[in-house]
């Protein structure tokens, strides 16, 4: 799952501008390709042609897991009832304290 978060957003990252949280739960088409979240796993992403934010969460999980272009670890979290946390902004990883390994 970390995979293809780091996949999807090195795509969005260089799409057009876009100011909404974009979200993911079904296949998608990114650069031609379609991309497809692993099964019950929701994505949330907003980015721009310059800066990204992500942050996913699996329906049953106990983690979420988030990254932010400006510090592109892959960041976790314990899981919310309503999936990921939507990303603040392109330079942020939302409203949440984040862990790293």
């Amino acid at each position: 799952m970390k995979t293809k978060i780091i996949v999807l957003i090195a795509c969005l990252g260089f799409a057009s501008s876009a100011f909404a949280v974009t979200t993911l739960t079904s296949a998608t088409v990114i650069g031609g390709g379609t991309f497809s979240p692993s099964a019950k796993v929701t994505i949330k992403v907003l980015a721009d042609a310059q800066a990204y934010s992500a942050a996913s969460q699996h329906v049953n999980g106990k983690k979420q897991f988030a990254t932010v272009s400006s510090d592109p670890k892959i960041y976790f979290s314990e899981a919310v009832a309503s999936g990921p946390t939507d990303p603040g902004s392109t330079t942020t990883k939302g409203n949440v304290t984040w862990s790293t390994y």
